[in-house]
This record gives C-alpha cells, structure tokens and sequence, in this order.
C-alpha cells in the first residue's frame, strides 16, 4: 500500500505524509511493517525520505497540488516497484511475494479512518480535507487519472470500478470518468467524521 496519511500516534504531529504498508501471508502467519521499519520494501532513491511530510500540501479553496504514484511490476526481476512523480522509489522485492507467477487481482484507491466507537460515538477524524465530495474541485479532496498496467505495460482505464462506502452519513465518494479531461477516471471523497448526521 503506498498513500498520504496523518497519523499521530505514529508520527507525533499533523502533517500529511506519504507512507508504505505492507503484509504477507506465509505458514499461517502475517508480518509486514510501515515505511522501512523492517526489511522489505528496498529504497533506492534518497530524493525523498519514506514517512517524510508531503511538501507542499493543497489549500481548501486555492491552491491544489497532486503527487503521482504508480506501482508497477518488472516482469524480469518479479519486483514491485513504487515510482513517486516521475522518479523510481524503490521496490518490494519478488521473495516476499507468494508465487512467483502472482499477479494483481485487486486495486483499490482511497480513504481510510480509524474508527474505535470510543464513547458510543463516531470518530471526530476527517477524511480528506474534511468536506463531502459534493464539493468538489478546490474543496474536496480527490484522486485522478486512476489507471492499471496490463502485461504489455500499457496504461488501461479500470475497468470495473466498485465504490465502497462503508459510513456514508460520515464520508462518501464521487466516481467520475472525464477521458477528455487531465482528470481521466477520478473521483471525489471525504468528509468530517462525526456530526449531527454521523453520531
């Protein structure tokens, strides 16, 4: 997994930062770790640090910025790699997947909050940029230009985009397709966690 979060137990602070999750599944057991706190995950770039904030960060209402993240398999190697804007990051490396013929069956892009109910309540934590994805560009957080790598290395369109909204009182999703657009296959979503309508 490769994506933006504010975590403060981890990090101590409220800063956006790009991270690195990974589990595997061998003998009944699951080990795994965030960023580089285990072997794993090979860095071979030094121009960003893993787990370092995200610099700069979009502004509700002016401006936006946008970081682009692939993963993408060398069909040689069986490595994964990460590539962060234009640059190779670094890569999973083919040992610590299950088969060495394993493919990706599952792509997912997205949101996620820890909730625990303390209290009986929803967890106040916002997603995104706080705001429902109704209101879009500006103001609500986004992912665009959403797209696979088939086996001839050729960027494909997904085709079957599934929404998973699990508190939707509390956060939702806007899928949209705009092939004419710099926003290809995007979508919309956020919100600000508990309130009158997410107890």
């Amino acid at each position: 997994m490769v994506n933006s979060q504010v975590n403060r137990r981890r990090y101590k602070d409220t800063k956006t930062r790009l991270f690195l999750h990974w589990t595997h599944q061998r003998l009944g057991r699951t080990r795994g770790c965030y960023d580089l706190d285990c072997p794993g995950f090979v860095q071979t770039c030094s121009d960003f640090i893993i787990g370092s904030p995200i610099k700069p960060v979009s502004e509700y209402g002016t401006n936006q910025f946008y970081i682009t993240i692939t993963i993408y398999k060398d069909i040689q190697s069986g490595n994964w790699w990460v590539k962060l804007q234009d640059k190779d990051l670094g890569y999973w490396p083919s040992s610590i997947i299950t088969s060495s013929g394993a493919t990706l069956t599952t792509l997912t892009w997205g949101g996620e909050i820890l909730n625990s109910n303390l209290g009986g309540h929803h967890t106040a934590t916002k997603m995104g940029s706080g705001r429902f994805p109704g209101d879009k560009f500006g103001k609500s957080s986004f992912f665009r230009n959403l797209a696979l790598i088939d086996e001839s290395n050729a960027l494909r369109n997904p085709p079957n985009l599934a929404p998973l909204i699990t508190s939707p009182s509390c956060y939702d999703l806007q899928v949209q397709k705009d092939t004419k657009s710099k926003f290809g296959t995007y979508f919309f979503y956020g919100g600000p966690g508990r309130s009158d309508k997410c107890p």
